[in-house]
């Protein structure tokens, strides 16, 4: 499809003043997505444009639904077309709201292709793309699975940098936006990921300017741990000495 056939439908979206229908959704999306892995840039960025679109138009569950297991199917199969695809994808993905019926899904299947990921701008992309739902959840009281949590805590360890900092920004935002840390869920999160938060600031304080990642997760952890973890008061005992070295930074 043309790019300007793109362009011209958002725009008719925007002003139509009802809502779509679950048939039309799906004859439009079909489209949309063939369209995410065009070698042309333009097709590319107007078909994120209609996603949104019609995605904001009416955000049924279903609706929802239909589109996140449509957008995820290839980058699961780890079929895409290359790394423009999936950041295409990626970008559409940023589009989807949280919800109760959603966010556990998106959270459980984008955090290991986030862990395999291989393209700087489509790990940039996941990594800002997951946390909300993960916020919405743990504000809920909605905890994730175990073996979810666990892969976080250790991917903020992971040998690659750009994968290691990635978690520890999805970490440390959930954490950051979680600051009030009223639900037991929250609790049962930080817990999941306080020792890589401290292996992180331990790593980084040793040699700020030569760690293989950078002193970002270092600095993440800092914020996290005199923060949220420290005004919650449930974690005095790890957090003393795990700020030991401050001074390094």
């Amino acid at each position: 499809m043309p790019s300007q056939s793109f362009t011209a439908i958002a725009q008719f979206f925007r002003a139509y003043p009802h809502s779509i229908t679950v048939d039309v959704f799906s004859r439009i999306l079909t489209p949309t997505l063939n369209s995410a892995k065009s070698v042309n840039p333009l097709v590319r960025a107007n078909s994120v444009e209609l996603f949104k679109v019609i995605v904001e138009k009416n955000s049924t569950d279903v609706i929802l639904e239909l589109a996140v297991n449509d957008l995820l199917r290839l980058p699961q199969a780890s079929k895409t077309a290359g790394p423009d695809h999936r950041v295409t994808l990626y970008a559409m993905l940023s589009s989807i709201a949280p919800s109760p019926s959603l966010s556990i899904s998106i959270a459980q299947t984008t955090l290991p292709l986030l862990a395999k990921e291989t393209y700087d701008a489509a790990v940039s992309l996941l990594a800002l793309a997951i946390p909300p739902h993960i916020i919405f959840l743990l504000r809920a009281n909605e905890s994730l699975r175990s073996e979810t949590m666990d892969l976080i805590a250790r991917e903020m360890n992971n040998a690659k940098p750009s994968i290691r900092r990635a978690f520890c920004s999805v970490a440390g935002t959930t954490l950051w936006e979680c600051g009030d840390m009223k639900s037991d869920a929250s609790l049962v999160f930080a817990n999941a990921v306080l020792s890589s938060l401290e292996s992180n600031l331990k790593n980084v304080s040793a040699s700020p300017l030569n760690s293989t990642s950078g002193p970002l997760a270092g600095y993440i952890a800092l914020a996290i741990l005199l923060g949220p973890l420290s005004r919650s008061g449930k974690f005095s005992e790890q957090i003393g000495p795990s700020t030991y070295h401050l001074n390094s930074l």
